[in-house]
């Protein structure tokens, strides 16, 4: 198959839309299609794009705004030229926004099939918008993108629900969940910069995320008094940025617990690796907040089994899928700071368990979630709509 995949998102963008889109167009490449991308203009990008073994094409989608009345001109002069290159036969968007309308109109008017790519946030603030009676264009124009892909593929169940709620046709959602490299693990690095305890016998807890309200860090630290009576010499490591920051080291110093709280802010793939190698548990009790910002996996929480850590999340969006309650970590309900601590203090006291989880979790990492496997699911209903299924 000859593919065109439009990404707004794409690395060397960090994130998680951009990891997704890159890995499995590295899988279509590897079972032997012609793949070539199509993204946003980058000042860091040539070298990232010289060393991929597929075509890279950079154009500047943002040169008339966003959603003004002319926005959509640069992208659609972008999929012409692409289409010369490379004439696909389907056409891939990672986003839904006025890429993926200038993708369904395009794919319209060549007659190639057209597939989507969903997350979370887009879906849940979709959803929102039209419970508000709020950007009645904006909603009606997604809306109809959704509802005429050929395909859309989406993370998780939760996210699949989402969409069959915004009366998305069943039988063109595909379910390709995010994969892990089990031979890629980035080899930890030295950790000297950050004051974590001498002792190794010290518990560590450690949430790697972007600090944002869906993340639900506040919960943990809602949570801490609690836990550090139970075990004093427990720190909490926090690794990542955002715009809670400030706020969240404000309500650590209110509750007297900043000794026991280490933010580290951003860290590398190397530092993260050793973070996790160092810690006890994984936490990241995730919410939905009033905005339709959600959890549409969480990755994360598979990195930390491949680590073999237990991990505890909360019951939210994608996270469901990301944990199997009891046997890989657990589940608790969100904004609810007792049932964390009951959560993780069951951890702490019991190791065997902890290492259990922990081993499970590395095992259905492996097994369960492989980007060749992922890469194998999208394929499969690429051939489908191409109807070249059995090549």
């Amino acid at each position: 198959m000859n593919i065109l995949i439009m990404a707004r998102d794409y690395k060397p963008l960090t994130g998680g839309i951009a990891e997704y889109t890159h890995r499995l167009a590295l899988e279509l490449h590897r079972s032997g299609d012609r793949v070539r991308v199509l993204s946003q203009t980058r000042p860091d990008a040539e070298e990232f794009d010289a060393a991929v073994p597929f075509s890279v094409m950079r154009a500047n989608f943002s040169r008339y705004g966003e959603w003004g009345p002319i926005a959509l001109i640069p992208r659609q002069n972008a999929l012409r030229r692409a289409f010369l290159y490379s004439r696909p036969d389907v056409v891939i968007c990672n986003s839904l926004g006025r890429e993926g309308q200038a993708c369904r109109r395009f794919c319209r008017m060549h007659s190639i099939p057209f597939v989507l790519f969903t997350y979370g946030r887009e879906i849940t603030r979709l959803q929102h918008f039209i419970q508000a009676h709020e950007r009645p264009r904006y909603t009606h124009v997604m809306g109809y993108i959704l509802r005429h892909a050929n395909a859309v593929v989406t993370i998780s169940r939760y996210t699949r629900d989402c969409l069959l709620e915004l009366h998305v046709d069943p039988g063109r959602i595909a379910l390709v969940p995010p994969g892990i490299d089990p031979d890629d693990r980035t080899p930890p690095a030295g950790l000297t910069r950050f004051a974590l305890p001498a002792d190794p016998a010290a518990p560590v807890l450690l949430t790697v995320a972007r600090l944002v309200e869906r993340k639900g860090v506040d919960t943990v630290l809602a949570a801490l008094p609690d836990i550090v009576r139970h075990a004093p010499d427990l720190v909490y490591v926090i690794a990542g940025e955002g715009p809670a920051a400030e706020e969240l080291a404000a309500q650590a110093q209110v509750l007297g617990i900043e000794r026991h709280v280490l933010f580290t802010g951003r860290v590398s793939e190397g530092e993260k690796s050793a973070l996790l190698d160092r810690a006890n548990i994984f936490i990241m009790p995730n919410r939905r907040p009033a905005d339709g910002d959600v959890e549409g996996f969480g990755i994360v929480f598979l990195e930390a089994g491949l680590h073999g850590k237990p991990v505890i999340g909360g019951a939210s969006g994608g996270a469901v899928d990301a944990i199997d309650h009891g046997v890989t970590g657990l589940l608790i309900q969100p904004d609810a700071p007792d049932a964390l601590r009951d959560a993780v203090i069951t951890l702490l006291d019991a190791p065997d368990l902890a290492a259990r989880m922990g081993a499970a979790g590395a095992r259905r990492a492996r097994e369960e979630f492989a980007w060749i496997r992922s890469g194998a699911l999208l394929r499969a209903r690429l051939l489908q709509l191409t109807g070249t299924e059995g090549e």
